[in-house]
């Protein structure tokens, strides 16, 4: 028997290590919640399983993948099912490194969605039971507990009931607030809203007394030290990063309110003051790009010495102040880039030319300036109608670049036309004063110029914090079809206060 055991034992060991062995390939899928039937969220977690070689996937709600764009392959992704309860189909594809896009994998969910919602807030709770919460405050920095049923999904707190161009955000138990300014009753709002993307507003009110010692927002605070603060409506001391930053804003130090150093240290610090638009050109210690800072601390490059000189006159480098690169977070780069992977339009130097259009003119799409002549591809195929290939498209011994410099064409012996169009824009926040009239116009967020006067002493011009020395003087080369749309108003906080971004909305800072 055990002469049995031992061939048997022998034969299967033998068999074992002479066939090949069977390895299991994972077919392409995708699972929504990891094969769950059902949920209550539309946030799902996604288990992907890509085919051969998959380098891209593009993941829908829709089956034909409508503005879906071309992410690098995973094999996980966090994912936003459609508004609406019923069932869900969460669409996936992908595509290899040669471009060959696979067929269309699927799973559905069943997403549950209550007819209503129930939901409330509760204004500084004493503890987690208080459905009542604070009557009264002294202190404009409140806590609300947000009480909401299955199926809420997002929210916006607001001081007022104009919730037009604010986000919504995801939905937490406990969130902070800052009420408006001033003793008296004050109202809070909360707007929720649910899968089905149904909207519920809910108010409550609270008496804020302002303390004694309260300073207002806006103030600009000293202590004993060097630096200089803004205090902000989010009630922190903002530091003005250096003296050039402050006359951004500010002439003279005569609005300066002086405190103790222990009266500053009640305050958090907060994030430092942008440059104020349509003043300094900013540049950040070793990096080339300089820019023009737009509202809500906004960067928008300048292309060229040629754009700057077209915009802000020969003497614009005197505009320019360097900061450390440290403080390059705490703006927000306006990209010119034209590229769209969905699209498949590519622009790797970020020019505004197509890698397409840079191989029609025969530039590289990995240089913003392929010749080397001190204008970017952009600027002579758009603008100046050189040769981006050729550093002297005239063949006269100057450079492109430093022929307009220079006043002359590019692209002739012509000295260049004055009132041509203008093809460059001016940044948006700028002082710009009409060569013809000396009348002074300034460029809001719409794009449109607005009249602010013709001296300093004017009302609009005063009451809104302009100063003379950052005017832009229409340049004889550029004609501006001014599209006034009259006269800007007095003292608007918008302009004369730092702004930033919520969202898409510019608040005070």
């Amino acid at each position: 028997m055990k002469k049995n055991q031992l061939l048997w034992t022998i034969v299967l060991i033998l068999l074992f290590f002479s066939f090949p062995k069977i390895v299991l390939t994972a077919f392409p899928s995708i699972d929504i919640d990891n094969g769950a039937s059902q949920t209550y969220d539309r946030e799902v977690n996604l288990s992907i399983q890509g085919t051969e070689g998959a380098k891209y996937m593009q993941i829908s709600n829709e089956v034909d993948f409508p503005n879906a764009k071309w992410i690098s392959y995973s094999t996980s992704k966090i994912w936003y099912l459609d508004y609406g309860k019923g069932t869900k189909t969460v669409y996936v594809r992908f595509k290899d490194a040669k471009g060959k896009i696979s067929s269309v994998y699927k799973d559905t969910i069943q997403l549950y969605a209550p007819s209503s919602m129930d939901v409330d807030f509760v204004i500084n709770p004493e503890n987690d039971k208080d459905l009542v919460g604070a009557k009264e405050t002294d202190s404009r920095n409140i806590k609300i507990r947000l009480n909401y049923s299955k199926g809420v999904e997002g929210f916006i707190i607001s001081n007022d009931l104009n919730f037009v161009g604010k986000t919504f955000k995801n939905i937490v138990t406990n969130d902070s607030w800052i009420l408006t300014e001033g003793s008296g009753e004050k109202t809070v709002y909360v707007q929720f809203m649910d899968i089905n993307k149904q909207i519920k507003t809910v108010s409550k009110k609270i008496n804020y007394t302002q303390p004694i010692d309260y300073i207002k927002s806006g103030t600009i605070l000293k202590g004993q030290g060097s630096s200089i603060y803004y205090l902000g409506f989010d009630g922190k001391i903002h530091p003005f990063l250096t003296g050039l930053i402050y006359h951004s804003w500010y002439e003279d130090f005569s609005i300066v309110k002086y405190v103790s150093d222990s009266k500053l240290a009640q305050y958090q610090i907060g994030s430092p003051v942008c440059v104020r638009p349509g003043t300094w050109l900013l540049k950040f210690q070793g990096m080339p790009k300089v820019y023009a800072v737009e509202p809500g601390c906004r960067l928008r490059p300048i292309a060229s010495e040629v754009e700057a000189y077209m915009v802000y006159g020969k003497n614009w480098n005197d505009r320019v102040i360097e900061l450390s690169p440290v403080y390059m977070s705490g703006y927000q780069v306006i990209s010119m880039s034209v590229e769209d992977k969905e699209k498949g339009i590519i622009d790797r130097d970020r020019d505004g030319l197509s890698a397409e259009q840079e191989a029609k003119y025969g530039t590289s799409d990995k240089m913003e300036d392929t010749d080397g002549d001190n204008l970017t591809d952009y600027e002579e195929v758009n603008i100046w109608f050189s040769d981006p290939t050729n550093p002297d498209t005239d063949g006269d011994g100057y450079k492109d670049g430093w022929e307009i410099l220079n006043d002359f064409s590019p692209s002739g012996p012509q000295k260049l036309a004055e009132n041509q169009e203008n093809k460059y824009s001016y940044p948006i926040g700028i002082v710009l004063k009409d060569k013809k009239t000396s009348k002074r116009y300034y460029r809001d967020l719409n794009g449109h110029f607005y009249y602010v006067g013709t001296k300093n002493s004017d009302k609009v011009f005063s009451s809104n914090g302009f100063q003379e020395r950052f005017i832009i003087n229409e340049d004889k080369y550029i004609i501006t079809y001014f599209t006034s749309k009259g006269s800007l108003a007095n003292n608007l906080e918008r302009i004369k206060r730092p702004q930033v971004y919520d969202g898409e909305i510019l608040t005070n800072l």
